[in-house]
């Protein structure tokens, strides 16, 4: 039979007759409680879940892009410093000094590249590597920009 017809007669197939519901017991002098959950809003919450990774991944996908682009750009122009820092035997300062935070810069952004590359595959660990990488910094700005803030709002 079409399922039409069945509908149209009102012979319809239950989907799920079982509701979430908790259940409260009392053990040994304790309140006990246990949480059921029905098929439908098992499927909710996965749904749920899937949507959220698909959109952490989307911006671990930008990010990605975003530091292969930055990071090619800053190794081509590390490279080319280097090579005038090079050309004038390293006697130069100010241009060794911009030569050290240009590969820091380098550096910083092939770390947010892995970490990126790794919040593609799984999202919690990649970004769990970019906390953990970043926050291990020596000069965390964000750190020092809230202490700064900090201390002219209650000073």
């Amino acid at each position: 039979m079409n399922t039409q017809d069945d509908h149209s007669q009102g012979q319809t197939k239950p989907h799920s007759l079982r509701p979430s519901f908790t259940l409260i017991e009392k053990r040994d002098g304790e309140e006990v409680s246990t949480y059921f959950v029905s098929p439908e809003d098992e499927k909710k919450q996965e749904e749920k879940k899937r949507k959220a990774h698909s959109s952490v991944r989307f911006l671990c996908f930008l990010g990605f892009i975003y530091c292969s682009i930055f990071g090619i750009g800053m190794f081509i122009w590390a490279t080319l410093m280097t090579g005038m820092a090079v050309f004038f035997l390293f006697q130069n300062r100010p241009l060794n000094h911009s030569l050290l935070k240009v590969w820091k810069i380098v550096w910083k952004t092939s770390l947010a590249w892995l970490g990126f590359t790794v919040g593609l595959i799984s999202p919690f660990l990649g970004l769990t590597f970019l906390a953990f990488t970043f926050s291990l910094g020596k000069n965390n700005t964000i750190q020092n920009f809230l202490n700064h803030f900090i201390r002219q709002v209650f000073s």
